[in-house]
């Protein structure tokens, strides 16, 4: 009989369950074990017999009976089924166009577009399926738009109520047990008056009980990233560039919803027993010499405009607080592969923003109104950057770049020349420090109560470099410790007995201080803090090791026959809570580390080996506490009484880091000199180690804690244990937005639970499909390695759990087979290894060896494998990796496609991974076992020795008959952990934010005279993004009549230097109009034929006038993003040489005209030169909305008014001194033609008004209503007017509309 990796075993198991038909089920169950035997490992070249799920097929919506309902685990995108639609439904809009009168409106036009409701089914519901993202024709959706309902399919689901209006009650199902969507009366015209197709993120976690799962245990977090301006407002704020471009500072996920909302919503569901989160907010220090730090609130740049307030902090404004250093975008993310985006002279913010008062007083109300212990938590912030040359307390040349706040100490710092530690120097120091970080705390205090209280205030953390300074040898006093005692008497003060008041220690703080000095020092230095009245909790930030773990020898921790065989053993991480590193043993040395030679920690003078392990919380707990100060031991004990307050985890946590248990205190973040991987780690992503340090101390503490005879509850509860960190940027977004926040590259490998603790354990999966078929003889024990955790994966059609897992094996390394009856599931990396040695294998007579081993040529083996999945940061978009040799000549492409939703990091490392084991691989061969190997199953690994070599093996069946054959392949376990370069990753465009639009009202004169409204302003708006921007009039009741939309946006921008007058009539060679337009816009430089002939036409705003002038420019040079300087200009086009500054100034509007983005603004000729009041903004929100900005304007009918004369001349008439004054009419529109004598009139009548002046603008004569452009100054009124004739006169000549009056006036000096 052959034994395959399960196939015939899930047949027997199915059969003996349940019969012919459980043998069907069970037999589709078990076949899942041929993916071993046909898939990539085996034969990579070889397609899969099996149907597995297909990615092009879950995203699509489907309308039809009979369409099998989709399982889920974890996060999707489905498309689904429409399961009900009304009919179209009409909707009639009239639409009103200006007539050209401005008397009112014109023609109506009426338009019809169309609504549909309807109901979309996505997958299996339950309790615990929730609705993210929903995307239309490919876009997301803002649900906020939309009247829409979801439903998870719980067992107590209800009919939806207008669905049974529309089918009638008691026709309509509950559709329980199925997750679905309603639309109501959804407006189609976006949507080509169609049903558009939907598909939505859907989240399902299995409803598998599992008490030790984080998610059942995890009942308190830390909420970072604790520094960034409006990040945890709850109000939406935007903040401008001040060109019309607006993006939201807070909200980055299409419904609109602020993001702490949406994180906190993400957190209610993926922590159903959540109750508590540490509100983690940041000011920063400056440097770490105690004595000089200053800590103080910053903000990321001085240039930024935010509405509806800008930011403030403890009486900080933007303009008189400090900001944060800006650094090279590399420095934050070495692979350069994150986008950021410039800030300041092409840097970006080291860290993000003190957050501003009213967000904190938001976040807390908001966290309140839910139900949460909230418990306040001032973080301190190291800002010192590159190249600080501030002198090092450690002895460096300069300090370190970001540092942790538990360096700030002394200067010098203990145990260099000279330091101040043990000194009465160091009081000063501390108190300059206390001087400058207390008014932060106390200001957060105040804060807390302002905004409704708080749960707890922890009033420091990890200030180990100052509580370990004292003002001398011994037991001297410890300044930083009474500092922190009046603190909390302090902050007790403020906020009052009902708040919790303590102190965040380090772990290697919390205990005692015992300096390697040699004194042999053991001093209880923080019990005064503990012990004092005003402190209810001890806090721990607890980052202790769990393991001592190590890929390759020496490994003493494993044990390959009782375990542990992994890191991820959760009896074996719980057995080093309170064993193992810093409790039984520690290294003296990094030598002894690399070696693995342990000191033990014995107390070898007074047998209390508590004093000395840092990890025994439980004890210093227990027992009185005596100092040994020289190493002798105090008759008297501290003020710390045992068991008298709880301890808490103000902090706790792990890396999602390969390794991360044996270091869990480090972090990954390439700015800062504190950047470091654990111990040993490869640098490897791995979800699985973070969650089972989470799973392993959580459920630990829960059973073991201790409880206190003092106050009758435990010495530490889950309940109190923060785990660092969720973020109050909700995921995806964070990390997927990495044009917005510049610390995404560090979520990969960091502490970050958001995002996470949704993954789904393969474990539940399993379970689920086996209750669905009915097996209930399982084990998926060794289902333990960084593979083991599914972001999603769902189903795409009726398909069996063999097929449904198959597309799961490759993508997570596992395999499963039958053992002793039961369906064995193992991580590929978690096997047992036996070795075998060819004298001992079974033969038929002297010939046979016993064995027989083949390796296959390197073209039959792939040079490169391409791995296809679901990505996350893409919208769930089909993704692919590729991982090559550098080596060989294989040519070929193996390729694996999994409906898996993958992390880029995890499908680089998985993709690299199975190529390795593909050409493992290569070796295949058979075995005779010896009855002494009758425990070896199909899925073990074997090592064979053979003529001096030994080559690793796994078993991929075994067939029993005279002997038990074993079929190998070749198999290294260690190349299932693979460290692939981090990743690119797509990361999503900087989002928009609908905001207050730029607009100018320009009155213009006409250039065809065909144009609607020639006295009435056009409108040019700009805004990023763009949705049009309406204009409403007030009617003087209080109200708001809509007037015009401006549908199209305009290019607009400031000039950047000023603009001086300049010639008209020929090109302006002289001068340069430089500018700087909005959203980055273009211009392009022209043939001079182009710009005579009208193109490259600008508005330029003399503000001080009240007027434009138009310019035109042939030449455009390109000088920085959205910047030019245009030269060759012709000036004051269309007779507004008027409107020429001298100079305009640098920040006046400029506008390029186009008439196809210009709108005209209805107006009467009765409202010409009357002040209106308007309102305008975004045409999706009404005039109500705080976008809409209000002006109070009138505007003067430029169209209208005649252009100023030209030619001005005058002749004496001999024989008399008279003077003739003679000039040339100009036109407003339709004077360019060369064929005529005279330009068209466009006037009621021809008139003029002359005045004579004195040259210093004093009119000594005037003339009204000459019909002619001619007029004769008599000798007489010469005389009369100077007292003799005069050499040269200056007159001022005006061209009179019957409409408007007097036009531009000309000025001329003339000599007869």
């Amino acid at each position: 009989m052959a034994t395959l990796v399960l196939r015939s075993a899930g047949t027997a198991i199915g059969t003996a369950l349940g019969g012919p038909l459980g043998g069907i089920v069970g037999g589709a169950l078990g076949a899942v074990g041929g993916g071993l035997v046909d898939g990539l490992l085996a034969n990579t070249l070889a397609s899969r017999r099996s149907k597995a799920p297909q990615l092009a097929e879950i995203g699509i919506t489907h309308a039809g009976e009979g369409t099998p309902v989709r399982k889920l685990w974890g996060r999707m995108r489905l498309g689904g089924n429409v399961i009900w639609c009304t009919r179209f439904q009409a909707v009639s809009k009239t639409q009103k166009s200006t007539s050209a009168s401005g008397k009112g409106f014109g023609a109506s036009t009426k338009v019809t577009s169309f609504e549909l409701s309807f109901a979309v089914a996505f997958c299996e519901g339950g309790d615990s399926v929730t609705l993210g993202r929903v995307w239309a024709d490919g876009n997301e959706l803002d649900l906020s738009q939309y009247s829409t309902r979801f439903y998870d399919g719980s067992e107590g689901q209800m009919p939806d109520a207008s669905i049974e209006a529309a089918e009638g009650v008691g026709a309509v199902p509950a559709y329980r047990g199925i997750c679905y969507l309603v639309f109501d009366l959804m407006p189609l015209g976006d949507f080509g008056n169609r049903m558009p197709q939907i598909t939505a993120e859907i989240l399902r976690r299995p409803p598998i009980p599992d008490p030790d799962d984080v998610t059942n245990t995890l009942r308190a977090v830390c909420l970072l990233p604790g520094a960034g301006e409006f990040v945890l407002g709850t109000q939406v704020y935007q903040s401008s560039d001040g060109f019309g471009a607006w993006f939201p500072e807070n909200v980055h996920t299409p419904d609109g919803i602020p993001d702490l909302y949406s994180a906190l919503d993400q957190l209610d569901a993926t922590l159903p027993g959540r109750g508590a989160v540490s509100l983690v907010v940041s000011w920063f220090g400056t440097d770490l010499r105690a004595g000089t730090c200053r800590i103080v609130p910053k903000v990321e740049t001085p240039y930024k405009t935010v509405r509806p307030a800008d930011w403030a902090v403890a009486g900080f404004t933007r303009a008189t607080a400090d900001v944060v250093s800006q650094i090279d975008p590399a420095t934050l993310d070495p692979t350069g592969l994150a986008g950021a985006a410039p800030a300041i002279g092409g840097l970006v913010p080291a860290f993000g923003g003190t957050p501003s008062d009213d967000t904190v007083v938001q976040a807390i109300g908001a966290m309140n109104a839910r139900g949460l212990r909230v418990q306040f938590y001032p973080f301190v912030m190291m800002d010192v950057p590159p190249g600080n040359a501030l002198p090092d307390p450690y002895g460096g040349a300069a300090q370190a770049p970001y540092p942790w706040r538990g360096r700030v100490t002394c200067h010098p710092g203990p145990g260099q020349p000279g330091t101040a530690d043990r000194t009465p120097a160091v009081a000063d120091q501390v108190a300059a420090f206390f001087a400058a970080y207390t008014p932060m705390v106390l200001h957060y205090a105040q804060l807390a109560v302002q905004a409704g209280g708080v749960d707890s205030f922890v009033v420091g953390s990890e200030l180990v470099g100052l509580t370990r300074l004292r003002t001398g040898p011994g037991d001297a006093p410890y300044p930083a410790v009474a500092a922190l005692k009046a603190l909390a008497a302090a902050v007790k003060a403020i906020v009052g007995p009902g708040c919790k008041v303590g102190y965040a220690a380090d772990w290697t703080e919390y205990h005692s201080h015992r300096p390697a000095d040699g004194t042999g020092d053991v001093l209880f230095n923080m019990d005064p803090l503990w012990s004092d009245p005003n402190i209810d909790f001890v806090g721990i930030d607890n980052y202790l090791p769990l393991s001592d773990w190590r890929d390759g020898a020496p490994n003493i921790d494993a044990d390959p026959v009782a375990g542990p065989t992994t890191i991820y053993d959760k009896a074996y991480l719980q057995a080093n809570i309170e064993g193992g590193e810093d409790y039984a043993w520690y290294y003296a040395s990094d030598a002894d580390r690399v070696a693995q030679r342990r000191t033990p920690i014995v107390d070898t003078a007074a047998g209390q080996h508590w004093v000395f392990r840092q990890k025994d919380i439980r004890s210093w707990w227990l027992n009185a506490h005596r100092g040994r100060p020289g190493g002798v031991e105090a008759a008297a004990a501290t003020a710390w009484v045992p068991q008298s307050k709880p301890i808490r985890f103000t902090e706790f946590g792990c890396p999602a880091v390969d390794k991360g248990p044996n270091q869990p205190n480090v972090f990954y973040d390439p700015k800062s000199s504190e950047s470091f991987l654990p111990y040993f780690s490869t640098g490897s992503k791995d979800d699985p180690v973070q969650r089972a340090y989470l799973e392993a101390t959580l459920s630990y503490w829960r059973d073991h804690a201790p409880v206190s005879t003092v106050y009758g509850g435990p010495m530490l509860s889950t309940a109190d244990m923060y785990a660092w960190a969720w973020d109050a940027r909700p995921f995806p977004d964070f990390p997927g937005r990495t044009a917005v926040w510049h610390d995404t590259p560090n979520y990969e490998l960091g502490h970050w639970l958001t995002g996470r603790l949704g993954e789904v354990p393969l474990k539940w999966i399993i379970a689920e499909l086996c209750a669905a078929a009915g097996v209930t003889a399982f084990d998926t024990s060794a289902l333990m390695s960084a593979s083991t955790l599914v972001l999603g994966y769902a189903t795409d059609a009726l398909m069996s759990p063999r097929d449904i897992l198959a597309g799961l094996m490759d993508a997570h390394q596992f395999d499963a087979r039958e053992s002793d009856g039961t369906l064995a599931f193992f991580a590929r990396g978690n096997v047992r290894v036996t070795a075998l040695d060819v004298a001992g294998l079974a033969v038929e007579g002297a010939a046979d060896p016993g064995y027989a081993v083949t390796r296959a040529g390197e073209t039959d083996l792939p040079g490169a494998l391409r791995l296809t999945f679901a990505d996350p940061y893409l919208g769930y978009a089909s993704c692919a990796v590729e991982a090559r040799r550098n080596t060989g000549t294989s040519q070929s492409v193996a390729s694996v496609a999994t409906a898996a939703v993958l992390d880029p990091a995890y499908a680089a490392d998985t993709a690299a991974s199975l190529l390795q084991q593909a050409w493992a691989g290569r070796e295949t061969g058979t075995v005779k076992l010896p009855p002494s190997r009758l425990a070896l199953d199909p899925g073990d690994a074997v090592t064979l020795g053979f003529d001096g070599l030994t080559m690793p093996f796994r078993i991929t069946a075994v067939e029993t008959s005279t002997y038990r054959t074993a079929t190998l392949v070749g198999f290294d376990p260690s190349l299932l952990k693979v460290s692939s370069p981090p990743q690119p990753r797509a990361g999503w465009p900087k989002v928009g934010s609908y905001g207050p639009p730029l607009i100018a009202f320009v009155p213009l004169p006409p250039v065809t005279g065909a144009e609607p409204q020639l006295w009435a302003p056009r409108v040019a708006a700009f805004a990023n993004p763009w949705c049009g921007v309406d204009v409403y009039r007030g009617n003087g009741g209080g109200g708001w009549d809509y007037a015009v939309t401006v549908e199209t946006p305009s290019v607009m921008g400031v000039l950047t230097a000023p603009l001086f007058p300049g010639p008209v009539n020929r090109w302006d060679l002289g001068n340069v109009l430089a500018l700087r337009l909005a959203g980055g816009g273009q211009l392009l430089s022209l043939a001079e034929t182009q710009a005579l002939a009208g193109a490259g036409a600008l508005a330029v705003e003399n503000a001080a006038a009240g007027a434009w002038e138009v310019v035109q420019y042939q030449t455009a040079q390109l000088t920085g993003l959205g910047r030019y300087t245009l030269t060759r200009l012709l000036r004051g086009q269309l007779g507004t040489e008027g409107a020429m500054g001298d100079p305009v100034p640098a920040g006046a509007r400029v506008v390029v005209l186009d008439a196809n983005a210009l709108a005209v603004l209805p107006l009467s000729l009765d409202q010409v030169g009357l002040v209106q009041r308007l309102r305008y903004g975004p045409s999706l929100v009404g005039p109500a909305d705080p976008t809409y900005t209000e002006v109070d304007i009138a505007f003067p009918a430029t169209g209208l008014r005649p252009l100023s004369v030209s030619q001005i001349a005058g002749r004496r008439v001999p024989p008399s001194l008279d003077v003739a004054f003679t000039w040339v009419r100009r036109t407003r529109f339709g004077g360019d033609g060369w064929d005529v004598d005279a330009v068209p009139l466009n006037e009621e009548a021809e008139l003029y008004d002359l005045e004579v002046t004195d040259g210093a603008g004093r009119v000594l004569r005037g003339v009204a209503g000459l019909t002619a452009p001619a007029w004769t100054y008599p000798a007489a009124l010469q005389a009369a007017d100077f007292g003799a004739p005069q050499p040269a006169y200056t007159v001022n000549l005006y061209q009179v509309s019957a409409v408007v009056g007097r036009g531009q006036v000309a000025t001329a000096k003339v000599f007869p």
